[in-house]
């Protein structure tokens, strides 16, 4: 990933940019998500479940038995606004915003949407490491 990262400075814009994005996004260390899903997005799948996103499917509101205000209001609300089970190392992570941590991923990686993506950690601590200065600062590549 950071061989693609450094052939193309576009994708260091687009990490900085994202990291823009994700920032505006409060963490709550009790809460389960931190990004936009059920906020500003949601996902119907092939079966007409509504999911808070193309990654975290676990839980759906079947649209065929329901309406769509039924399912944004109430069902994508209880389970967007969730309380975590135990502590989530992300939750205090500084790198948070870089890795693109979200439930969605713990449960494709880990079947467990709490859990966090070793991949996405250690992409995150390798790309703060590589590109820090780049991503971090304001004013670098403008």
């Amino acid at each position: 990933m950071l061989e693609l990262d450094a052939a193309d400075s576009r994708r260091i814009a687009a990490l900085r940019e994202f990291l823009n994005y994700s920032a505006r996004f409060t963490r709550d260390p009790k809460r389960i998500y931190h990004c936009g899903a059920g906020i500003n997005s949601f996902h119907i799948d092939a079966q007409g479940r509504l999911c808070l996103c193309m990654l975290a499917r676990r839980d759906g509101y079947d649209l065929r038995t329901g309406s769509f205000m039924d399912g944004w209001d109430n069902f994508l609300a209880r389970i967007r606004f969730q309380e975590a089970r135990g502590e989530n190392p992300c939750a205090i992570c500084n790198l948070y915003h870089l890795c693109g941590q979200c439930p969605g991923w713990g449960e494709i990686e880990n079947g467990d949407g709490e859990q966090p993506s070793e991949f996405l950690c250690r992409l995150a601590h390798l790309r703060s490491a590589a590109y820090g200065n780049q991503l971090f600062s304001e004013n670098s590549g403008q």
